[in-house]
């Protein structure tokens, strides 16, 4: 599979490398955030192993006995991002798999709702969730979105609410991730699809000034 590649009208580009399984290029009016030093793309982990975040090469993680089958789409104000992950050990499965951004947003804003912002600094996590004690760390994010601004750009990322799961929306300033995650229990006895489970999300741009009441208005 060649690269995957998502633009919309409003100058946001997008290129996953199906191949290294890693986002190569994020623009914003052709200005380059992708940081190429930081991992990206599609990670995974094995939450019930204890295993570290591993990424896919071609679409399969050996290491953990993973496929992946995934999509880039370009529309006229977002990039959907849709697709698949499957068990190839068939067995019972808990997993956390994230999609990062690999973009440095140190001194950016990290906009909780439409009241609270926090400016994002080195070595912390930020996202607003609530604990429903299940999945990887029991939290759930309590926005199907989430918004990061800094001077004249903004980003969102936005769990599509057709495609139901456990997911939590952040930046990681230490990975330099901007993420969604979705906690997993994969199980050959789905008769829809066996030891498998998907998800679809959209990435768009909000106008950074009014950051989460834009990023709020446009996923509506």
């Amino acid at each position: 599979m060649q690269d995957c590649k998502g633009c919309t009208d409003d100058g946001l580009d997008i290129v996953y490398d199906f191949a290294r399984g890693m986002v190569t290029s994020l623009k914003l009016d052709q200005n380059e955030l992708a940081q190429e030093e930081v991992p990206s793309g599609f990670l995974v982990r094995d939450v019930a192993a204890g295993s570290d975040f591993v990424g896919f090469s071609e679409g399969h993680c050996a290491e953990l006995g993973l496929d992946l089958d995934a999509h880039v789409e370009s529309s006229a104000n977002c990039v959907k991002i849709s697709g698949q992950v499957t068990d190839t050990r068939r067995e019972d499965r808990a997993i956390t798999l994230m999609f990062a951004l690999p973009v440095d947003a140190l001194g950016w804003k990290w906009h909780d709702d439409v009241r609270c912002s926090r400016t994002i600094e080195g070595g912390s996590e930020y996202t607003n969730a609530i604990d429903i004690h299940t999945g990887a760390n029991g939290m759930l994010s309590l926005y199907p979105f989430g918004s990061i601004s800094g001077g004249k750009y903004g980003l969102a990322l936005a769990m599509d609410m057709d495609v139901a799961a456990q997911y939590r929306i952040g930046y990681d300033a230490s990975a330099k991730h901007f993420f969604i995650s979705y906690d997993f229990g994969l199980v050959k006895e789905t008769d829809r699809f066996p030891s498998a489970a998907q998800f679809r999300c959209t990435l768009y741009r909000p106008a950074p000034y009014w950051g989460f009441r834009s990023a709020k208005k446009k996923f509506y």
